[in-house]
């Protein structure tokens, strides 16, 4: 355009206009003008080309010298390598039972607020160890929300130990886990890595498809099945666990997936809080499911 903005300035009634190219004449007008009503300061930058250019190439610096005090080890950086995360196949796991698992209890990872009626006790199963089977139990496993972890549930737990009539407390039990990701289960990412990922210096970073819901549930269904656990009555799952839950039951039923095999048609599902209609129409269009 042609039109001056000194000229704009005086048409509008201002007479003191100034015009400056650097930061320090900037400052040095500012404060003369501190003392005088209506300024203008007119402020030339460089075409918005050269701007943008400036920009970016600050941008390039300022990563590069960030990326070289955040440094991530090769072998913790499974996202810079594209490979898969493993399936962890031993989630932190509490088992409360009425005849309870013929060992010692274990509470190194947990202090349980969990109130604990007569012949109720609690097990935290170490990898490997495996569950005492008996005829006739039930089984009903809880998964937490987003950023918790398996003492989200420990009021539930209570209450419903509390109110089991003496007649079913051979019927039912109740197991609860730490989520991949959650409560005392491996960081998903190096600490360097979550850093780079807060400053925004991980371009084509895919965790999302890397740590899926698929991956969450299978890790899950994986340590379950290496305590030993023959079959899953019910699923109950508040937010993101609500979303595995059903991502378990969906595996299970569209693809009749033998990893799965803790779940069956009849397994039930309660899920609080999980968005599950919009889980349901992105797989697989939305595809009616016998039972659900």
């Amino acid at each position: 355009s042609n039109v001056k903005f000194s000229d704009v300035a005086r048409a509008m009634g201002i007479q003191h206009v100034s015009t400056v190219r650097t930061f320090k004449e900037l400052c040095s007008i500012y404060r003369k003008a501190e003392t005088v009503k209506n300024n203008f300061i007119e402020c030339c930058v460089v075409a918005r080309e050269e701007n943008v250019k400036v920009h970016n190439e600050i941008r390039r610096l300022a990563h590069k010298s960030l990326d070289s005090l955040v440094r991530v080890e090769p072998a913790l950086d499974a996202l810079n390598h594209r490979r898969k995360v493993p399936i962890s196949k031993d989630l932190p796991i509490r088992v409360f039972d009425f005849d309870p698992i013929d060992r010692p209890l274990d509470t190194r990872h947990e202090k349980s607020s969990v109130k604990l009626p007569a012949g109720w006790k609690m097990s935290m199963l170490r990898p490997g160890e495996a569950l005492k089977e008996r005829r006739g139990i039930r089984n009903i496993l809880f998964l937490h929300g987003w950023m918790g972890d398996q003492s989200e549930w420990d009021d539930v737990i209570s209450h419903l130990l509390s109110i089991q009539r003496l007649e079913d407390t051979s019927s039912w039990r109740l197991i609860t886990l730490d989520m991949p990701g959650h409560g005392h289960t491996p960081a998903l990412l190096a600490p360097e890595m979550l850093v780079k990922r807060s400053l925004n210096l991980t371009e084509g970073d895919d965790l999302d498809k890397i740590v899926s819901l698929e991956w969450m549930a299978t890790s899950i269904v994986s340590s379950l099945q290496n305590i030993g656990l023959q079959s899953l009555d019910v699923v109950c799952g508040y937010s993101l666990g609500g979303r595995v839950a059903l991502t378990m039951k969906l595996l299970m039923l569209l693809d009749g997936n033998s990893e799965f095999g803790l779940l069956s048609k009849t397994t039930k599902l309660i899920l609080l809080s999980a968005n599950a209609k919009e889980l349901l129409s992105e797989t697989a269009g939305g595809a009616s499911t016998e039972g659900e």
